[in-house]
């Protein structure tokens, strides 16, 4: 396997050049990999990175460690507090909570595909980044679990709300999260629509793996188009939604990909 290497500080990032799949792996496991303002300005960066390499048609985001990530650095929230008497601390919250919602929507407005793998907790922020990537899988081990704990700590899950609440079908589950502050597991992430599948520990790489190389084997610019019109569409009107994507599809059908791909399949047929 060719595996390409860039080497930030709290982030591992691998392209396995063979097959189109970005690994972007939170690598701060002393701090439960928290999404510190270091942190969350190095994802961005990440991001921006694979959007522009053209053979990258994937991108998949795990945790080293027991964490998928706990969510933001609380010691460093605790000294912005400290700091809020001189105004510096409030500007710098709002800076961080800023960045971090910048980090979310590059995520889910990203050309390209993101997959959570998650084997470990994925607690306010961090679940929030779960649910800003377009698939999620977990692991069914006993360490992974998936909270909104803000309203334990005098606070509300309000960023990460925006994430799951847009993941989530129905609100009342998206709130039984906020309002308790309770973990839940895998599996219920699951039956709620928060993630895709929980799977068993042993075949969660093989899955994801199997998912992202899938989908990195897919004309890029189609995938890349079908997921942003996918987006806007389901923000209009039924008719609306019909209207723009019966011009997409007849884009695609006259596009060279939409061409070739349907001439491939006769061809394949007759065989």
């Amino acid at each position: 396997m060719n595996l390409t290497r860039s080497s930030p500080t709290l982030l591992k990032c691998f392209t396995r050049s063979k097959t189109g799949v970005r690994i972007i792996e939170l690598a701060d496991p002393s701090n439960r990999n928290a999404l510190s303002t270091s942190m969350l300005a190095e994802l961005r960066h990440a991001i921006h990175e694979a959007e522009s390499d053209s053979s990258i048609g994937a991108v998949v985001v795990q945790g080293r460690g027991p964490a998928f990530s706990s969510g933001h650095d609380l010691k460093e929230i605790i000294l912005y507090q400290q700091e809020s008497d001189n105004g510096d601390g409030k500007k710098k919250l709002g800076e961080l909570f800023g960045l971090c919602s910048e980090v979310m929507t590059a995520v889910a407005t990203s050309p390209l595909p993101f997959i959570a793998k998650v084997n470990g907790v994925a607690s306010a922020a961090g679940c929030q980044l779960v649910a800003s990537c377009d698939l999620a899988y977990a692991s069914l081990d006993s360490r992974a679990s998936f909270v909104l704990p803000g309203v334990n700590l005098g606070f509300f899950c309000s960023t990460p709300a925006v994430a799951v609440g847009r993941s989530v079908p129905s609100q009342k589950h998206v709130m039984e999260m906020l309002l308790t502050g309770e973990p839940i597991t895998p599996k219920r992430a699951e039956q709620i629509g928060l993630i895709n599948r929980a799977v068993p520990k042993d075949d969660l790489d093989r899955i994801v793996d199997h998912v992202a190389v899938t989908i990195a084997s897919k004309p890029r610019s189609v995938v890349s188009e079908g997921k942003q019109l996918f987006a806007r569409q389901m923000e209009e009107p039924l008719d609306i939604a019909y209207d723009m994507a019966s011009y997409s599809m007849v884009e695609c059908a006259q596009s060279e990909e939409g061409m070739h791909g349907i001439a491939s399949f006769f061809s394949r047929r007759n065989k």
